[in-house]
């Protein structure tokens, strides 16, 4: 293969799997399925890095004071610079782009070190065809964007730099990954518990070589090579972070009477705490190990999912390490996170709780394949492992026992992927009137297009909103549909609220006055016809609220169908009055000021308000108040 042909081959296969990733992360977003936890979340974090400030963020509906709080997580000030040239060009679009890009960097850099530890060209480029097709990929790109995907993609960067024996690199990539996570300086030090591991075969082989003395050689196994020597550096370093993170850090960022607290221990089959868990596990390793395979939460409808992670992880390649058992240090501490946690979300292969595995999975598999003698096993067992993650993640995107699989985020290869239930045209054109420095609340799936600026919230956290943007359809989060829509309808109802933009699709609120003490409100949306229990909606009763100045009462309402023969009723029975709506109402728009009749039949302490339809032609009273004058 000429070396034209070859880098054609190469280069054609990165833009191929660039437009791929970017295609399901744009559209994702671009269809509004992108969500506010975590995507939000971390485009408001990126907008207040921007400005120099940590916080406050507002998305998780508690004020945080700083992004650290949740996370000691530096990959995004670290990531600010770049986010801040492309984000003019992108805009919410920016942080999914940056993380597409690190995708790539982590299979060119798989690439590299199966080129340089094997020589082999093609074993290389079936190494990083496999980097891409592993299903871990799409899953991460389903959940938006994580700093632990970003940085789990640069662990490749940092094998390749170790193995390449350039160790100021090793050292730039090593801390751009521990700091991205609690969690990764102990990935970290696994990793590099099994660079020494792995670095002692490789002395050995080489001393078995060697024209010296059986004495020089049982010797020399005592004798640390350099690469064994940077590797338990690196294990201190790790271990020390880690020590540094829990110690220093997370206290540093906690604060005092915030509502939210770090808490990351949820390992209850293990014990309380990590102290408990780590006597746990050497207590009694028999059923720590089976606590790796069975349902331990006990549900039965989480039966089958940590099966189908094993299943699909032996699939993509982990099956060839049992010919070097060693090879399963770096994913020790990731399996165990997954499979001990109390979070049944974790267990199986959904969003990103693989990333770390699938990030090195690749280059561990065509590492150990790469070592084997005979070519012809060694391109047959490789194209096997292939064929079979490339199969694997077609199956796991059709069908998954993991729960809260969402199909229309991550199975490309389904026509659902493509469409929206949106008029998208419709959603951008209503989200174009709210301007970039109102403070504003929306739906969980509208709130990542919305997230640059000082206060956003997840309805129905409304608090000092200045707007309300509500799109009708499935994606009420963190309510139920009915209760959605009913609180949707609540501030639509209220008088204070002034509707903007609607359409089937969405619903755009904008805050008028603070309404009077006085008024008093209520439903929205109410059929009113004499078929209907509800023909008598009632605004209030002013029992014991007007007092002698008072000269009347101020209605105002929206109406649909404002032709019927409804009428607004002022009550004080035996007594009352009626005018028709008809009477009163322009474009569907009721504005009515009724004066306190002069007889003495009108108790003031005893009016009732109400509208009454005795027609079977139903009309929609979608909006009202009465208010004393």
């Amino acid at each position: 293969m000429g070396k034209i042909k070859y880098n054609k081959i190469l280069w054609s296969i990165f833009i191929l799997f660039f437009l791929i990733f970017n295609m399901q992360a744009f559209l994702n977003h671009y269809y509004f399925r992108s969500y506010a936890f975590d995507y939000g979340f971390h485009i408001q974090t990126l907008w207040r890095f921007l400005q120099f400030e940590s916080g406050p963020i507002t998305i998780f509906g508690i004020t945080l004071d700083s992004f650290f709080q949740v996370h000691p997580s530096f990959t995004l000030v670290i990531l600010s610079p770049l986010a801040w040239l492309l984000q003019p060009v992108l805009g919410s679009y920016t942080l999914i782009f940056i993380q597409n890009l690190i995708f790539l960097i982590g299979g060119w850099f798989t690439y590299k070190l199966i080129l340089l530890l094997s020589k082999d060209k093609v074993l290389s480029i079936i190494a990083l065809l496999q980097y891409f097709f592993i299903w871990g990929h799409f899953s991460a790109i389903a959940f938006e964007y994580i700093d632990a995907s970003v940085a789990a993609s640069m662990a490749p960067a940092f094998l390749y730099f170790f193995y390449k024996r350039k160790y100021v690199w090793a050292i730039v990539m090593f801390f751009f990954v521990v700091t991205s996570r609690e969690n990764m300086p102990i990935w970290l030090i696994f990793i590099s518990l099994f660079l020494f591991v792995d670095n002692y075969f490789l002395a050995r082989a080489q001393r078995a070589d060697m024209s010296a003395t059986k004495k020089q050689k049982f010797l020399s196994i005592f004798q640390l090579s350099k690469p064994q020597k940077w590797s338990l550096m690196f294990l201190v370093l790790s271990l020390v972070y880690l020590v540094f993170v829990f110690v220093v850090l997370i206290p540093y960022f906690r604060v005092e009477g915030s509502n939210y607290e770090y808490s990351r221990f949820q390992y209850s089959a293990l014990g309380n705490s990590i102290p408990e868990a780590i006597q746990f596990i050497f207590l009694h390793p028999i059923e720590s190990i089976r606590l790796l395979f069975i349902n331990h939460l006990g549900e039965s409808y989480l039966q089958g999912v940590k099966q189908e992670f094993w299943y699909v992880f032996l699939a993509s390649g982990a099956v060839v390490f049992i010919r070097r058992p060693y090879f399963i240090i770096p994913f020790l501490p990731i399996i165990a996170q997954k499979l001990y946690s109390d979070m049944y979300s974790m267990w199986g292969i959904n969003t990103f709780y693989s990333i770390e595995i699938v990030s090195i999975l690749p280059l561990m598999t065509y590492l150990l394949i790469g070592r084997m003698h005979k070519p012809i096993w060694k391109y047959i067992i490789a194209l096997v492992i292939l064929l079979s993650t490339l199969i694997t993640t077609v199956i796991v995107m059709q069908f998954r026992v993991s729960k809260w699989y969402k199909k229309d985020k991550e199975n490309i290869l389904s026509a659902q992927f493509y469409k929206s239930p949106y008029n998208i045209l419709e959603v951008n054109k209503a989200l174009a009137l709210i301007p970039k420095q109102a403070s504003v609340s929306a739906t969980v799936t509208l709130v990542p297009h919305l997230s640059s600026r000082a206060d956003i919230y997840v309805f129905p956290k409304v608090k000092e909103a200045e707007y309300i943007a509500a799109l009708w359809g499935k994606d009420t989060y963190p309510l139920k549909r009915d209760e959605y829509e009913q609180r949707v309808q609540e501030y639509q109802a209220q008088m204070d609220w002034e509707e903007v933009f609607s359409s089937k699709d969405i619903l755009l609120l904008k805050k008028t006055k603070t309404s009077n003490a006085n008024i008093s409100t209520y439903g929205v949306g109410v059929k009113l016809n004499n078929n209907n229990p509800y023909s008598k909606i009632g605004l209030f009763s002013l029992q014991a609220l007007l007092d002698q100045s008072v000269e009347g009462i101020h209605v105002q309402a929206r109406i649909r169908n404002s032709n019927s023969k409804a009428w607004l009723v002022f009550d004080c029975a035996p007594y009352w009055q009626k005018v028709a709506i008809t009477s009163i109402t322009k474009h569907g728009l009721l504005d009515y000021k009724w004066v306190l009749p002069k007889s003495s039949h009108f108790d003031k302490d005893m009016i009732k308000v109400y509208f009454w339809n005795p027609e079977k032609e139903a009309v929609y009273i979608q909006k009202a108040e009465a208010t004393p004058y």
